[in-house]
């Protein structure tokens, strides 16, 4: 296996990256289970709005990958590859989400992101990670991740369990 070089800087900037982005989820998870947000708020905010919840755990989920976006799989295209990072998280989000509240079982969308993050090397058949290294993504193809990954996942969004009135008939 080939040695990447890395210099101090980029190092520097991914650990801080990475660790911020750790510590201000922790602090943000903290705040959220003390103020009862993830009791009262979230579960709220779903009966009224569960689509648009979805979208926005989707979004944050695509922040959360910004390090790996900028350091791991491109360092030619970040700006490209943070806004399809959005595209796939927000569409994932959809899927799993979905998966969820259909089954009601947390280790469904468990495994599928698993499965999600660990097919790629099996299928392209280099059963390495590195597949995933050095990519480069253009504005061009934004709209086709659109596309793509609104047909695959997005019209999830349609289902039965999205919808506030089935939400309501679960919760009482």
């Amino acid at each position: 296996m080939e040695q990447k070089e890395i210099t101090k800087t980029r190092l520097i900037i991914y650990v801080l990256m990475a660790y911020g982005l750790t510590c201000l989820m922790g602090i943000l998870m903290w705040y959220g289970s003390t103020k009862g947000y993830d009791l009262t708020v979230f579960p709220t905010a779903q009966m009224m709005y569960p689509a648009a919840g979805v979208i926005v755990l989707g979004v944050v989920w695509g922040l959360w990958h910004i390090p790996d976006d900028l350091f791991y799989y491109t360092q030619t295209s970040g700006i490209q590859m943070i806004f399809v990072q959005q595209i796939t998280c927000i569409s994932l989000g959809i899927f799993f989400a979905y998966a969820y509240m259909k089954t009601q079982n947390i280790w469904v969308p468990v495994c599928l992101h698993y499965l999600n993050n660990n097919l790629i090397p099996i299928i392209s058949g280099t059963l390495s990670a590195d597949v995933m290294e050095n990519q480069n993504v253009s504005w061009r193809d934004l709209p086709v991740a659109v596309v793509l990954n609104g047909l695959c996942f997005g019209f999830f969004l349609l289902a039965d369990v999205f919808k506030k009135k089935e939400i309501e008939k679960e919760n009482s």
